[in-house]
C-alpha cells in the first residue's frame, strides 16, 4: 500500500477482552510507566498478566523502517481522556512514537462496563516521499510473554472466541 506524506492509514483495530463484569477495575490494562509496552494485569477472570509491544513497518527507497512502542521514543507524554466505543464508554490512553519522518499513534481504550479493551494503530508519513506500508504488529507478545486462560467461565473462554484470539495474537 503506497502512502503519501499527508495520508494516515488506520490499519488495525482489535477488541480483546474477558468475561463481562459489572464495572472493570481502573487501569487493569495500560501503557507501562515508560510508555514502551502495553501491560495487562492478571484478573479474577483467569487471564494471567502479560505485556506486549506494537509497531508498524514500511519501506522507503528500498529501506525497511519499523516504528513503534519499543523502537522509538514517545513524541509527547501519553494522553489520558475518556471516550466511547461501539461496546460502551471507555478510558482512553493515546501514545505517539516516532521521528521527523514517521510516527505511529497507538490508542488504547479500556472499556468501563466490561473487562475488555481495544487497540488502534495509526501510521503517519511525514516524509516528502511515498512509502510502501508493509505490516503491523498491533500486539506482539513474541518476547516470551504468554497469555494463559486458566478458567473457562463463559465470555472469552468459549472455543470459537479462543480461536479468534489465537488467530489475532498468533498464539
Amino acid at each position: 500500500m503506497i502512502m503519501n506524506r499527508l495520508s494516515k492509514w488506520v490499519f488495525a483495530t482489535a477488541l480483546i477482552g474477558a468475561a463481562s463484569v459489572a464495572c472493570a477495575e481502573p487501569a487493569w490494562v495500560r501503557f507501562s510507566e515508560d510508555g514502551q509496552r502495553i501491560v495487562v494485569d492478571a484478573g479474577a477472570d483467569g487471564i494471567s498478566k502479560f505485556e506486549g509491544v506494537s509497531s508498524a513497518v514500511c519501506k522507503l527507497d528500498g529501506n525497511w523502517h519499523r516504528i513503534g512502542t519499543k523502537s522509538h521514543p514517545l513524541v509527547k507524554p501519553v494522553i489520558e481522556t475518556s471516550g466511547t466505543t461501539p461496546f460502551g464508554p471507555a478510558a482512553v490512553s493515546q501514545a505517539t512514537y516516532g521521528n521527523d519522518q514517521f510516527q505511529y499513534t497507538l490508542t488504547l481504550k479500556r472499556l468501563e462496563e466490561q473487562r475488555a479493551f481495544t487497540l488502534q494503530g495509526v501510521f503517519h508519513n511525514h516524509s516528502d516521499q511515498d512509502v510502501t506500508f508493509h505490516a503491523v504488529d498491533l500486539l506482539n507478545l513474541a518476547e516470551g510473554h504468554v497469555i494463559t486462560f486458566e478458567e473457562t467461565k463463559g465470555g472469552i473462554a468459549s472455543p470459537s472466541t479462543l480461536r479468534s484470539v489465537r488467530r489475532f495474537l498468533c498464539l
